[in-house]
């Protein structure tokens, strides 16, 4: 547990004064474990959002100040489905961390809310490796 915890923090280089936006739910081991575990072992401040809303999404991060969000899945299509608005780029996020990312929505995604750092991965819970795209190269590719 503690191990891999510690693998998502080198890997994303978290800080202490870095604030994470959680909308993932805690049963699932990115909400509940690698999320949290940057507030236990990183040291930063998680803030959790009772369920995932698209529409407060940025809102959210600018109100508390977030650096980093983690994903899964469709997250990003559905906040990249949102209509063009002012938060989209008012917001402090530099990285973000997660999987699912599709190539075709990692380039406007980017683009549009201006997300310097995407780290992909692709892990199983009951794995013991996962690989890492540190580079933030489109697409789910990675490292061992």
């Amino acid at each position: 547990f503690f191990l891999g915890a510690y693998g998502f923090i080198c890997a994303t280089n978290i800080k202490p004064d870095d604030i994470m936006y959680n909308t993932l739910p805690l049963y699932h081991s990115l909400g509940g474990w690698v999320c949290v575990t940057y507030s236990l072992l990183g040291g930063c401040t998680t803030v959790l959002r009772k369920k995932f809303s698209a529409t407060n999404f940025w809102k959210d991060c600018i109100k508390y100040r977030c650096t980093g969000f983690s994903y899964v899945g469709e997250l990003c299509r559905f906040l990249l489905a949102q209509p063009l608005n002012d938060n989209d780029r008012k917001h402090s996020i530099r990285f973000c961390a997660g999987n699912g990312l599709r190539q075709n929505i990692w380039t406007p995604f980017v683009e549009r809310f201006n997300i310097s750092q995407i780290y992909e991965f692709y892990a199983a819970t009951e794995s013991n490796a996962y690989f890492f795209n540190l580079d933030s190269h489109p697409g789910a590719c990675g490292f061992y």
